[in-house]
């Protein structure tokens, strides 16, 4: 009698945990491989009157799909990523962000979730 009470709060926890692990990998993912590519796009030079400034927000978001292609999620379904820099001489940096919603595993705990992940690395070219 106690297995048939205590059952259907057991799923439900476990399911919970199922849940809640999976978001937490879905964001770790996002964040490690924006980490990854927004690096790389700060590490381009920008031009000495920022003319390839493109090429920063391009590179980031190349290397943020290889990355996250390397991590083992395949391609980045629903994923929108958006670049930009930040502050002025001599602090400015490149500011990265992808958004993605994250459907869950079971579904018992939560509905589909959207998380957001922001990088931001210091250009390491200023001029």
């Amino acid at each position: 009698m106690e297995f048939v009470l205590c059952l259907p709060v057991w799923l439900i926890v476990m399911s919970a945990i199922y849940d809640v692990s999976w978001l937490v990998l879905q964001r770790t993912t996002l964040d490690s491989a924006l980490n990854m590519g927004c690096r790389s796009g700060a590490l381009v030079d920008p031009g000495r009157f920022d003319q390839y400034l493109a090429d920063l927000a391009s590179t980031a978001e190349t290397s943020t799909w290889s990355s996250y292609q390397d991590l083992g999620r395949g391609p980045c379904v629903g994923c929108t990523f958006s670049a930009e820099v930040v502050g002025t001489y001599p602090d400015r940096s490149l500011r990265c962000q992808v958004d993605r919603q994250i459907a869950p595993l079971v579904g018992l705990a939560f509905g589909s979730v959207s998380v957001s992940a922001v990088q931001v690395a210091h250009l390491e070219w200023q001029y």
